[in-house]
């Protein structure tokens, strides 16, 4: 029997996993936070399954048997790709699951802060009746959005914005697909930041986009506009956002995702009204929770069947 070890889960049962594994693998859940019982537990691991602990190169170095590190989400920022295929490690996540939730989330914020509903919602809770608390509202229509990423999350919103008659701008460098009709591409990033009105990020998070977001590209945005980020926290620096968010350059922010999501690092955005923070809940919903489970075990079932996974993303260095 095959040893898969779970370094951490959002999940709220790995039944689904087990049940997927049956009759090929066993799991071990690995206790929360404690780095060295992770250490000692991957040494004997067949498979990995890696939610949100890093899984860096000690840890891929001490696996003496792992076929494959499968992620259960869609980036893979937490792996060290590299290390694992050097050591022919396959590396796998699951690309297509949660993108409605997750563009549905990003629709629901950035119509929440250009209708005023968040700030609305609260003063009217705190027994205020006053449209005055909500000026300047401006028309939806005729907008534009601008998306940095045009992959399959950032696809799905520009077709909601499209229904709500916004203009659709976007800068993706790793785009090779033909540009959808009515949609305009930017070559530069610094077009796109100084023609959107609300800009939303569906970048993967890598050394060449992390703090993509900063004070040199702040500067270039219009007066006002909305950020919305549902992809990874790293793609913005957090304390030039909040020296953006403090001086008025911000019309509205709408995030996710932080760089440090642990502790109270929200409170940070608690005195800003038009700022709206989730708890990084965009892909949830029950029906993704149960694709998500259903993709990564599957490819860890496939690769110790001796099977090539399905979303492979080192197949060329690792195959």
């Amino acid at each position: 029997m095959k040893n898969v070890v779970v370094t951490d889960t959002v999940f709220p049962s790995l039944s689904l996993t087990q049940d997927i594994l049956a009759g090929v693998a066993r799991l071990t859940v690995a206790p929360a936070g404690d780095r060295s019982a992770l250490l000692g537990l991957v040494r004997t691991a067949d498979a990995v399954l890696n939610c949100y602990a890093p899984v860096d190169a000690e840890l891929i170095a001490a696996m003496g048997n792992c076929r494959i590190i499968a992620r259960s989400g869609i980036g893979a920022d937490t792996i060290d790709i590299a290390a694992a295929s050097a050591r022919s490690i396959k590396v796998t996540n699951v690309p297509d699951y949660c993108v409605q939730e997750v563009a549905d989330h990003a629709a629901a914020l950035m119509l929440a802060l250009m209708r005023g509903i968040h700030v609305g919602a609260m003063q009217t809770a705190g027994g205020t009746w006053s449209l005055d608390l909500l000026r300047p509202l401006h028309r939806i229509q005729g907008k534009v959005l601008g998306l940095v990423g045009l992959g399959r999350i950032g696809s799905a919103l520009a077709d909601r914005a499209r229904a709500f008659g916004m203009k659709i701008r976007f800068y993706d460098p790793h785009f090779h697909g033909e540009t959808p009709a009515g949609v305009v591409r930017d070559a530069e990033l610094a077009s796109l930041l100084e023609q959107s009105d609300v800009l939303s990020l569906h970048a993967p998070l890598g050394p060449s986009t992390r703090h993509l977001i900063n004070g040199e590209s702040l500067s270039l945005m219009r007066p006002g506009v909305i950020i919305i980020n549902t992809s990874r926290g790293g793609l913005i620096d957090t304390d030039e956002l909040l020296g953006a968010l403090e001086g008025g350059k911000l019309g509205g922010l709408g995030l996710d995702v932080l760089e440090v999501e642990a502790g109270h690092a929200s409170a940070r955005f608690a005195p800003y009204p038009n700022a709206i923070v989730t708890p990084h809940a965009a892909f949830y919903s029950e029906a993704a929770m149960v694709e998500l489970q259903t993709k990564c075990s599957e490819d860890i079932r496939r690769v110790l069947a001796g099977e090539e996974p399905r979303y492979w993303l080192n197949r060329a260095a690792a195959a």
